[in-house]
């Protein structure tokens, strides 16, 4: 299970309360949030720039680094797989789409109540290497992917900026549900 840095919240509290207390400069950016149907998206706006129009139809948000080759996505689905088929065919469909597909990195773990994958994987799509870091979380509410990528040769530069954003994730699945799904097979 991979451990959530300590330092992240403490920023993220820190920008809180020097922007409640007026203390921030004139150009920084305050942290962000994002709120969804059965999620919350915390998030440093001085190093992600939310997109007007994402460049993926599909996506309810795009991100975009503002100081590197990285970008976010946030796709929700119905309800129906549970998180390990909705994790199968996530790693399916990168294997089909990616040229050089490798699998890095794969757990389990928690944000409060609800269980989410971490998927990791290299590949190379339209001749550039890109480097993948993804949160996927299923539930009775529906299906929830948070994706993250980077140009390889950005990547080491850019992890810690995708994981802290990654862990600015908060699943709010209705009361009384685990946030979990039992599922159903994906067509």
């Amino acid at each position: 299970m991979a451990s959530r840095h300590p330092v992240v919240p403490l920023l993220l509290l820190l920008c809180a309360l020097l922007g409640a207390v007026g203390a921030r400069a004139e150009n920084a950016h305050p942290v962000e949030t994002i709120k969804g149907p059965f999620f919350t998206l915390t998030y440093l706006g001085e190093r992600w720039l939310r997109a007007e129009t994402p460049d993926n139809t599909e996506a309810m948000f795009e991100l975009r680094h503002r100081d590197g080759d990285a970008h976010a996505l946030l796709l929700l689905g119905p309800p129906g797989p549970d998180l390990d088929q909705l994790k199968d065919h996530a790693v399916s469909a990168a294997r089909a789409t990616l040229e050089d597909f490798r699998l890095t990195f794969e757990a389990d773990r928690r944000l409060g109540r609800a269980r989410v994958a971490v998927l990791r994987f290299e590949g190379v799509a339209e001749g550039v290497a890109f480097n993948y870091y993804n949160y996927y979380w299923a539930g009775a509410e529906g299906t929830l992917q948070l994706l993250t990528l980077s140009p390889s040769r950005e990547y080491p530069v850019m992890r810690r900026d995708m994981q802290a954003l990654l862990d600015g994730l908060r699943i709010t699945p209705a009361k009384g549900n685990s946030g979990e799904s039992a599922g159903v097979p994906i067509p």
